[in-house]
This record gives structure tokens, C-alpha cells and sequence, in this order.
């Protein structure tokens, strides 16, 4: 079997045992604490942090790969190419958010993430290296409006991201324009920055079984790799959430979602924006928990490369409300 493929079918056939052997109810109870306008309730997921103002304490864990693309790794002052790589990437990912609603107008929310990727051919090890990125988020939700189809929220959080970086290619190129080793040229190289960051969130509920979320944030502060000055950055989502839990027999929900921003988790230096998508179902058989199988998509078109880089991950997502 490929390998890039055992990996997102085992949680897909972990996900479909559990669907199979938990017994869920037929429909909606009034006990249900997951966010809901009128008479949609919407679907929970990682891709979009929502307005409302509830509290929940949620997981996620997944990988993913990339496609392969030719990077040129040794290039001389004059333009010319001295070698070429073609690369592949495996990611990892490893998520975990805290809500807690203070007043029905307020909640404070934490957001912890591990990102790891590392080339998956000896060329793409050479090519890319390994990166670890460590994001930790704290911030505030403010409700600004809230009506019988509509909330409306602010948002207002820290960013602090921290990086540790491979990468052997890079490591020889300083070595050759350097003239040789210096003490401040390591083959390890760790970053951080500060960022803050202000967005709002909305959400609309068009009938029972459809629902709209829309998320958008400006950042502004400091670089991964700190070289530079201050940035700004921008980070627009949009999304769709299908409620079957409502209306039928089937306690599914789906989230379909697409997004476009200028914000690269691993400090990648970029020619244009990250378009990225999600496709989630979440199990949501109980009153106050949800289990979700997601699939999401990234086309980041990376700084002197003609080819984008396309990176997709599977991903288990588990959200407890209380």
C-alpha cells in the first residue's frame, strides 16, 4: 500500500467503527450545548473559530504530505542553478483550544499548536530540512451583536510562535559566502516572534439544515525568522455548515469550508496568498461532545518556485461542550 495513503485511511476506518458501534440517538435533544441559531446547529471544526460565546474544550491530531516540486538548492550570484531537488514533504500536526464563557458577552479562548514537517526523500531532506513550530495564542471574544439568525463577535489575541529550524543546504551556502564556519552560522537555528491580532467572527443560519461562518483577521508584529521588519497580516475564511442531526435519522454534521491569507505557519517566503479548503464530518450522536474526520487542503506558491506547493493532511478532531 502507498504510504502516503495508510495513514489517512486508518483514521478514516477508526472514524467509521466508532460511527458504527456507538449507538446515537435519532434526533436533536433540548440538552444540547453545540453553538446554534434558530433552528440550525452548527457544525464544530477547527478551520473556522466561530462568534459565539460558549465554552469547550477541544483536540486535534493528524497528518498529511505535500506534492513533490523542483527547488533550485544552490544557485550562484549570476542566476545559474549548480543543483536541483525535487522535494516532498510530510507534515504533522497536533492542535488543542480552550473556550470559556465569562459572561454571555464575553469569553477568554487559548489556542496551543505543534506543527512538524520534514522532508520525505533524501533529496527533499536536503532540499527543506525539518521544521518545528510551536504556536501558542491567547485572546478575548466579544459579542457585538446577536439576533435570531445572526451573532456577530471581536476578537482580540496574542501570538507567540516559536521555531526551530534544519536545514542542510542553507547551512552550506552561509559556510560559502561566509568564507568558512562562523560561530553564529549553526545547522540548528531557533526563531520566535510576537504577534497581535485583532478579527471578527460571524455566523448566520439560513434554515435548520444549513448554516454560513465567516472569520476574519489582521496581525500585525514580528516575522517567524525575525529577519525584517515588522508585518501585517491577513487571514479571510468562509464556510458552510450541512446539520443532518435535526432533521433525520443521521447524526452527522458537514463543514465545508475555503480560506485565502498571507499568514505561513513555517516561515516560508512567499510569491502570492495561501488559498487553503477543509472538508470536515463531525459524529455528533451525543449532547455535548463531537468527533470529526477532516481533510484539509493548502496551495502555498513559494518564493522562486515556479510551482506551488500543495500540502493536504487527514485529521481527527475531538470538541467536548460544557
Amino acid at each position: 500500500m502507498n504510504r502516503k495513503l495508510s495513514g489517512p485511511l486508518a483514521i478514516i476506518m477508526v472514524f467509521l467503527s466508532l460511527f458504527l458501534l456507538v449507538p446515537h440517538p435519532a434526533l436533536a435533544t433540548s440538552d444540547q450545548v453545540y453553538p446554534r441559531l434558530g433552528t440550525h446547529t452548527f457544525i464544530p471544526n477547527s478551520f473556522l473559530r466561530g462568534p459565539f460565546i460558549n465554552s469547550y474544550i477541544g483536540n486535534g491530531v493528524g497528518f498529511g504530505g505535500t506534492n513533490s516540486v523542483n527547488v533550485p538548492a544552490i544557485t550562484l550570484p549570476d542566476s545559474t542553478v549548480l543543483l536541483n531537488l525535487d522535494t516532498g514533504i510530510t507534515v504533522a500536526v497536533l492542535m488543542f483550544d480552550w473556550q470559556h464563557a465569562m459572561k454571555s458577552w464575553v469569553g477568554f479562548r487559548t489556542h496551543f499548536e505543534v506543527f512538524g514537517r520534514l522532508g520525505s526523500t533524501t533529496d527533499a531532506l536536503l532540499a527543506e530540512g525539518i521544521t518545528g513550530v510551536g504556536t501558542f495564542e491567547l485572546g478575548w471574544i466579544f459579542k457585538l451583536a446577536e439576533g435570531k439568525r445572526d451573532f456577530l463577535s471581536l476578537d482580540l489575541s496574542m501570538q507567540r510562535n516559536q521555531g526551530s529550524f534544519i536545514n542542510l543546504v542553507d547551512w552550506l551556502k552561509r559556510i560559502i559566502e561566509d568564507g568558512g564556519l562562523k560561530p553564529d552560522n549553526t545547522l540548528v537555528r531557533n526563531r520566535d516572534s510576537l504577534r497581535g491580532i485583532v478579527g471578527l467572527s460571524y455566523a448566520h443560519a439560513f434554515s435548520s439544515r444549513f448554516g454560513l461562518t465567516a472569520q476574519g483577521d489582521l496581525g500585525y508584529g514580528e516575522k517567524i525568522d525575525r529577519n525584517g521588519e515588522n508585518d501585517l497580516k491577513f487571514d479571510v475564511r468562509a464556510g458552510l455548515s450541512f446539520n443532518l442531526h435535526d432533521t433525520t435519522n443521521v447524526p452527522l454534521g458537514v463543514f465545508l469550508g475555503s480560506g485565502l491569507s498571507n499568514w505561513s505557519k513555517g516561515g516560508e517566503i512567499l510569491r502570492g496568498d495561501i488559498a487553503s479548503g477543509l472538508l470536515q464530518i463531525d459524529f455528533m450522536g451525543f449532547d455535548d461532545f463531537t468527533v470529526g474526520l477532516q481533510y484539509s487542503y493548502e496551495r502555498l506558491p513559494l518564493s522562486g518556485i515556479d510551482d506551488s506547493l500543495v500540502a493536504s493532511a487527514a485529521l481527527i478532531t475531538l470538541q467536548y461542550f460544557y
